[in-house]
């Protein structure tokens, strides 16, 4: 069962997966924490969260599209996953270097992924 799946393909979505976990987690982290911080922390970390929440965005939804191409097996589902995640790596520099493994791997397997023609 394991030889006519896609190795590359399930690797990507698994680093994708967790690498939006954690970014999640830590946005929320960070968001708890702001009641107890001083005012200009708390201002600081808030600007931060703004900065980076289009960042957190993209990248989720490139997962989760990578996610369901990578499911169901459409190639079309994974190329706009992998492409929001080429963007979220321009959109939060700091933390889209998590992605790389995954955009490398997810390119990688739909490479070869087979072309589907269906009228």
């Amino acid at each position: 069962m394991i030889k006519n799946k896609n190795i590359c393909l399930i690797i990507s979505v698994a680093v994708a997966i967790i690498w939006m976990i954690v970014g999640i987690a830590a946005m929320t982290s960070a968001g708890f924490s702001i009641a107890s911080m001083e005012a200009a922390e708390g201002l600081g970390t808030a600007i931060g969260m703004t900065l980076l929440m289009p960042y957190l965005i993209v990248s989720s939804v490139g997962a989760i599209l990578h996610t369901i191409g990578g499911f169901v097996y459409k190639r079309g589902l994974v190329l706009a996953g992998l492409i929001c995640e080429c963007v979220s790596l321009l959109l939060g520099i700091t933390w889209g270097f998590g992605f790389i493994v995954a955009i490398i791997l997810g390119f990688i397997g739909f490479a070869k992924m087979k072309k589907t023609t269906e009228i």
